[in-house]
């Protein structure tokens, strides 16, 4: 197996484990020890190629943070937004003028129960 087949080999147990969810391939999990190797489900492999292949994963993880956080270059647009439940969010505005808020406070305190 070539090492991203590895890496998609992981990924696909991962679905299964978690209740079948589709989430993307950077939120894999492929541990350096032998435990998370064993429980990992990829038979296939030796534990060497297990650990050759963590460096591409880990790579293309990086790849993701650049490409969603970093190339659009977010900014923030104008000050935080306060809610009744304690919860505080910031707007944010990228370079193409697409918007989305950061949760910095999550809910709490008597409102929420």
């Amino acid at each position: 197996m070539t090492r991203i087949e590895i890496v998609r080999a992981a990924h696909r147990y991962d679905r299964c484990h978690y209740g079948g969810a589709d989430y993307p391939l950077s939120w894999t999990y492929m541990g350096e020890s032998y435990c998370s190797f064993y429980w990992s489900g990829v038979r296939e492999v030796t534990f060497e190629e297990w650990l050759a292949a963590r460096p591409l994963l880990a790579r293309y993880k990086r790849f993701c943070h650049y490409v969603r956080e970093v190339r659009p270059e977010w900014r923030n647009d104008g000050g935080p937004i306060y809610y009744a439940d304690n919860s505080v969010e910031q707007p944010e505005v990228d370079k193409d003028g697409n918007r989305r808020s950061r949760m910095l406070v999550a809910p709490h305190g008597d409102l929420c129960y």
